[in-house]
């Protein structure tokens, strides 16, 4: 074998990887949107009555540039008890 034909085989393996981590990029995205929904729906149940929820929808998700920011949620006192 050639080193010409390990550099080939190994950038084959490169390209198999960056396919393998795409896939599960876009299972972590669903992941995230399921979480996400089920975040804002805890929030609104715990806050009937006091205020809307905090959180907003997601509608998409964040690529790596931008910044993932993890919404603060608003209690009422009897929650933290």
């Amino acid at each position: 074998m050639s080193i010409k034909d390990m550099a080939e085989a190994h950038l084959r393996n490169v390209q198999q990887q960056i396919g393998e981590l795409k896939e599960q990029q876009e299972r972590i995205e669903v992941d995230i949107q399921k979480l996400s929904q089920y975040l804002q729906q805890g929030v609104a149940d715990l806050n009937i009555g006091n205020q809307p929820a905090v959180p907003e929808p997601v509608t998409e998700s964040p690529t790596r540039e931008e910044k993932v920011e993890i919404p603060s949620l608003s209690l009422p006192p009897s929650a933290t008890r």
